[in-house]
């Protein structure tokens, strides 16, 4: 009997064992460490940590699709990148305004919400108002003209303001010369009136439409297709390889080569970023930005002229314009916005043509 009683007690011991180690097996994944689980990609995210395990991923940010220049410019400044700190610090590129357009990209340096951002030179006017050198119409004369200036001395001026904005550069991207799209011909300078057109947000590009005899309607890069669908405008412009890269050939069928304004693309990582970086490695995120700078303007080149050719397979017509007589027509803005155009750059950029 006793020995029965000890049986049972010897099988009621491991009966509670096995049942314990199974409980033990079988934690909740709610009771799993969650000691990563605010990490992120970024310095702008919820915490301070831009660490994703010992590698540092910056958020690269920008307002063209995941086919433009901009976005093989920026891939391959973050390759760059990994290279130069061997793999301790990297980027993913953002395309489409994902992470918001450009003057928000621009404005979330100061607030420490953007790690790396793109912007327009003719957006950042309004938080620098010499800008307008660089967005002044019929300036520059060639794609070379343009880059000999913003490579030099002029260039490092606008760094310097940008500064005051917690955008430190790392590179200067181009859109290019940029050309008319429209809906209809646009053959002389009478084909812009009551055109119209929609243009960046800067004042001085709207001044320049106005005074062709266009309305200029600003608005922000993704609404232009469904704005040129729906007939809210007749026309808008950007470099050529744009109509191909975003569709818009779909809607217009002319396109004319105006070279009005040439583009220039800041490229900046925020003040909080920067100073979140090991001090090792920073000089690596202004080195990468000459990698990108000259993969971008090339690939730019090269989509340009390839776009031209696929366009015109798909019924877009081409045209020339007479040029001097646009200069002549538009000449009222450089008096309207001298203020903001001192003597002394401009003379910099035209002694460079």
């Amino acid at each position: 009997m006793m020995k029965k009683n000890i049986c049972n007690l010897l099988a009621i011991i491991l009966l509670s064992v096995t049942l314990t180690s199974c409980a033990q097996s079988e934690k909740p994944a709610s009771a799993v460490d969650s000691s990563t689980s605010n990490r992120t990609e970024s310095g702008s995210s919820e915490s301070d940590d831009t660490t994703s395990g010992d590698v540092i991923v910056l958020k690269i940010a920008h307002v063209d699709n995941d086919t433009s220049p901009y976005q093989v410019g920026l891939e391959r400044y973050a390759e760059e990148l990994s290279r130069l700190t061997n793999g301790k610090v990297t980027g993913k590129v953002y395309s489409g305004s994902i992470l918001g357009n450009d003057r928000e990209l621009t404005e979330g340096m100061a607030l420490g919400t953007t790690d790396i951002g793109v912007a327009s030179s003719a957006m950042l006017e309004s938080f620098i108002p010499d800008m307008a050198v660089l967005n002044a119409p019929f300036m520059f004369n060639s794609p070379e003209h343009a880059a000999k200036m913003i490579d030099g001395e002029v260039g490092e001026h606008f760094e310097k303001e940008l500064e005051s904005l917690d955008f430190h550069t790392i590179g200067w991207m181009s859109s290019g010369m940029r050309n008319v799209f429209s809906t209809r011909p646009i053959q002389t300078v009478d084909d812009f009136k009551n055109l119209k057109i929609r243009t960046m947000q800067n004042n001085m590009h709207m001044r320049t439409f106005e005074l062709l005899g266009a309305q200029a309607v600003p608005m922000d890069t993704n609404e232009q297709f469904t704005a040129l669908q729906q007939g809210t405008i007749d026309a808008n412009e950007n470099a050529t390889c744009n109509a191909l890269n975003q569709h818009y050939y779909e809607v217009i069928k002319h396109i004319t080569n105006t070279g009005h304004v040439f583009g220039f693309i800041a490229v900046g990582i925020s003040t909080k970023t920067l100073e979140s970086i090991p001090e090792e490695y920073r000089s690596a995120i202004f080195e990468a930005g000459k990698v990108m700078e000259e993969v971008e303007r090339s690939q730019l080149e090269a989509d340009n002229v390839q776009a031209e050719e696929e366009l015109k397979k798909l019924g877009v017509t081409f045209y020339e314009i007479d040029r001097e007589a646009l200069k002549e027509k538009i000449a009222p803005v450089y008096e309207e916005f001298s203020a903001n155009m001192p003597e002394d750059l401009l003379k910099k950029v035209r002694d460079l043509a």
